[in-house]
């Protein structure tokens, strides 16, 4: 899995983990974003946007329940 930060000034630092055991796309992309937010905090990141593709996991980080979600 990879992480990708990005300053406002374009600065990129590019990080590609690999898991320990087999997961879902959903595990796998939860466990990118965790990863992500500990290397922001690590550098002193204050304001992060975080961007994926599941939107099981954006929405959960949002904090939408499937009742609040539109269909």
């Amino acid at each position: 899995m990879g992480v990708v930060l990005i300053s406002p000034q374009n600065y990129v630092i590019p990080r590609a983990f690999s898991l320990t055991e087999l997961c879902s796309n959903n595990v796998a992309e939860y466990n990118a974003l965790l990863i992500g937010m500990q290397i922001a905090d690590d550098i002193g990141i204050k304001i992060l946007e975080a961007y994926g593709n599941s939107n099981l996991i954006i929405n959960q980080v949002r904090g939408n329940t499937k009742s609040d979600m539109k269909t």
